[in-house]
């Protein structure tokens, strides 16, 4: 088996919604599945999050349409 060290690299652990980065009140641990080290605490993101998301999406949607 080829072993691989990941490159440290520049992580958000929220969520970036409609241009924004958007901190959350909940987070759950990512782990590498491998070995079941810790490999990141992430935001979770709410309903009112994924409904923000969703306008967001939808309104950039009809801008990138018209272009």
């Amino acid at each position: 088996m080829i072993q691989k060290d990941v490159p440290p690299f520049w992580f958000e652990p929220t969520s970036w919604i409609d241009g924004q980065w958007y901190p959350a009140s909940d987070s759950f641990n990512v782990v590498n599945p491998a070995n079941g080290e810790l490999l990141a605490s992430v935001g979770r993101a709410s309903a009112d999050d994924l409904i923000t998301a969703v306008d967001g999406a939808s309104r950039q949607l009809a801008d990138w349409g018209s272009a």
